[in-house]
């Protein structure tokens, strides 16, 4: 295991754990078990998984995607080359929504760039309003699929409406979410649209190399948001403005996530809402919340 260790030091952070990560994968073991049979012998075929796994981890690949798997607000997410790989700082729009929202609220929640689901469902496991209803849109067919698995894995399949479309676009036209909204005149009636949206700037400008080898893992389109990394949340805004027209008397709230320095800018193209930031687990201005 000290050998293994010292080869991750390379592409790990904390190698040792990640030792015996791999490990237990490849055992097919909890990590609790690897610890207390420090004297078992693998067999042929589990030293065979065990230095593939390490083969792909060796070379920049980040370990959720050697796992297959990502924790997120104490919840497992599948996850493969086709979504970003969810990080804990959005686990705070989770943990912001679910403690803004009461028992009596009748709550349409619609996540934006959905990914492999990890905000949609974490608020549909938490949110235990059953008439809450919940929407998630992708324009990628094949993060759709990583995150009706993952709705399926955490029992929530049957509580949220995947759509496949450009941001807001297939809401703008879905059949069952205009009837809602035509009928929008029920008490205590409340919208959230959550978006984690691609944010960085084409180039990866002030990024290390291996952070960058390390992004090359994951979806461009995913990541990449132009020169100034606000492309989709301008065309975003641009869809709000058209939901608001089409229906003026909506009782809206926004959590956006982005980079701290896009925060001003950001702030600027939803004139129309008032605005608060807040911060993320390192004290940075990482989150916009609209109404």
């Amino acid at each position: 295991m000290a050998k293994t260790s010292q080869k991750l030091r390379k592409v790990a952070d904390r190698p040792d754990w990640e030792a015996e990560i791999l490990l237990a994968e490849a055992l097919k073991k909890p990590q609790a078990w690897i610890l207390a049979h420090n004297d078992y012998r693998s067999t042929k075929k589990e030293l065979t998984v065990f230095n593939q796994l390490m083969t792909r981890r060796l070379k920049g690949e980040p370990l959720a995607y050697v796992l297959g798997e990502q924790e997120f607000y104490g919840l497992p997410f599948k996850v493969n080359k086709h979504v970003l790989i969810p990080r804990p700082e959005t686990e705070l729009i989770t943990q912001h929504v679910t403690h803004n929202t009461q028992q009596g609220d009748n709550l349409m929640i619609i996540d934006v760039g959905t990914g492999s689901g990890a905000i949609i469902i974490s608020l549909a496991k938490n949110i235990k309003n059953p008439d809450t209803k919940f929407f998630a849109t992708d324009i990628s067919s094949k993060a759709l699929a990583v995150a009706n698995q993952n709705a399926k894995l955490n029992g929530v399949s049957k509580n949220i409406t995947f759509i496949k479309g450009d941001l807001l676009k297939p809401i703008l036209s879905n059949l069952k979410i205009k009837n809602y909204l035509q009928n929008y005149k029920i008490k205590n009636s409340k919208i959230i649209i959550t978006a984690n949206l691609p944010y960085l700037k084409t180039g990866l400008p002030g990024l290390t190399k291996a952070q960058k080898r390390a992004l090359s893992f994951e979806p461009r389109q995913a990541l990449i948001a132009g020169a100034d990394g606000l492309k989709y949340y301008r065309q975003m805004a641009t869809q709000i403005n058209q939901l608001r027209a089409a229906y003026p008397r909506l009782n809206l709230t926004l959590y956006l996530e982005a980079d701290p320095d896009q925060m001003a800018k950001l702030k600027k193209l939803f004139p129309a809402f008032k605005a608060k930031v807040i911060k993320d687990f390192c004290g940075r201005n990482r989150f916009l919340i609209l109404n």
